[in-house]
């Protein structure tokens, strides 16, 4: 019964985030839709910061492990990026709500409350995400020191993909992972 209360606070709260933003958000708005007091909440998350915390440690974790995950089953490069697109895609069409949040703060200030509990999650996926990109500049030479600024610009292009799909105004069917895959490809051969 408390794991059923802990979820469903942490799948209203993320929806409202969603909708609005965390800032925008409060504690008392967060308690109406999940039907609780203030006190229940505190009791889980002791304040709003800490419910946030535990999106990003749960859904967070999710997606750092499905990028980690896709990361480890491809050997090439092209076969790599295209196991992070699907694993990221299918995380997102998961979860939504969390997706969006993510895509948001990835593309604001992180000097927001919301904005510093992101930038600790986002320091673990950009190192991933510079693993990957190192470990390939072995053989794709052209990205050799500039690991950091392609793994940044595929990540930028991944996540904008991934959130017009979920948004509907973009599909991102296999065509359209695989012409990703070669225009990210392309650019860093030439």
């Amino acid at each position: 019964m408390e794991t059923d209360k802990k979820e469903l606070i942490l799948n209203r709260a993320i929806a409202l985030f969603a909708l609005r933003g965390y800032e925008s958000v409060g504690v008392q708005q967060i308690c109406e839709a999940c039907q609780i007091t203030k006190p229940t909440l505190y009791y889980y998350f002791e304040n709003k910061l800490g419910l946030f915390k535990e999106i990003f440690s749960v859904y967070g974790e999710k997606l750092f492990r499905s990028v980690s995950d896709a990361f480890a089953e491809s050997e090439e490069f092209p076969q790599c990026l295209s196991e992070i697109i699907s694993s990221v895609l299918a995380f997102a069409e998961e979860h939504p709500d969390f997706f969006t949040i993510y895509y948001s703060l990835s593309t604001s200030s992180l000097q927001t409350e919301s904005g510093l509990v992101f930038s600790e999650y986002r320091a673990r996926i950009d190192a991933l995400f510079f693993r990957i990109f190192q470990k390939h500049s072995e053989i794709f030479g052209n990205m050799r020191g500039y690991e950091s600024m392609y793994s940044r610009i595929f990540q930028s292009t991944l996540n904008f993909s991934v959130f017009s799909h979920i948004t509907g105004s973009m599909k991102l069917d296999g065509e359209t992972q695989h012409r990703l895959v070669q225009t990210f490809l392309w650019g860093v051969a030439n």
